[in-house]
Order: structure tokens, then sequence, then C-alpha cells
């Protein structure tokens, strides 16, 4: 039924339906296995931040590819990140954090890949600090 659905979509609708599901899945994950209950605003909020996340990625992605091909664009772009591949036998972590004073929460998210950029696992998770 999914794949019925997306077939009828344009690609920006697609991405929308998609985070959509996986942050009502991860609601009712959040809620059968650790008893948080999340409003529809949390469930959205977090596909809005997925979204954005994601977009962001790209475009990074997209400048290091520029980047290491025009390498006079390398020395021009002092700011700009660019990754760089870690040595053999090693992870790398990425870690993110967002905060909603609306909701007096903090989360944390990260990512680890192999030295093959390879995923090999993710967590994301919310905090109740005061603010």
């Amino acid at each position: 039924m999914v794949f019925c659905i997306l077939q009828k979509f344009q690609p920006t609708q697609c991405s929308l339906f998609g985070t959509i599901l996986w942050s009502l899945w991860k609601r009712r994950n959040l809620k059968l296995w650790q008893r948080i209950h999340e409003t529809n605003a949390q469930v959205v909020e977090r596909d809005v931040h997925m979204r954005e996340y994601w977009k962001l990625v790209q475009e990074m992605r997209e400048s290091v590819r520029i980047t290491e091909a025009q390498p006079q664009l390398r020395r021009s772009r002092t700011h700009a990140h660019t990754w760089k591949r870690h040595a053999s036998c090693r992870y790398k972590g990425n870690f993110d954090a967002s905060f909603s004073s609306n909701h007096n929460k903090v989360g944390i998210g990260m990512c680890i890949c192999d030295s093959d950029s390879s995923f090999v696992l993710a967590r994301t998770t919310w905090f109740s600090p005061l603010c």
C-alpha cells in the first residue's frame, strides 16, 4: 500500500511522507518501550528537523564533491568544512544536538561509520533539562 501511495507523489511529497511515517513509528516505539508520550507537535518537529538536517547534509556533500573536483576552490573556501577519510580500522562518530525551548528538551543524535564510510550504528534521544 505504501509503495502504491509513493508512486502517485512527487519526490518532495515522497520524502515528507516517508519521514512522517518514520517519526510516527519512532513515537510508537518511545511509547511502547520507554513509556514516553509525545505530542503531535513533537512528532512534526522531529520530522521537520530530520528533513532540514538531510538537506544540509546533501548540500555539504555537494560542496565537498565540488571542492575535491576543483582544487582552486579549496584554497578560496577557507571556511568550508571538508570530510576526510579516517584511518583504517577506526570508527568515525558524528554528533549533533537540537534545542526546543517550547518543549524544554534537548535532542541528541549520533551516527557511527567505519573506515569505509559504511554505516555501523545510529541513535537519537531526548532529554528534559531545566532550561
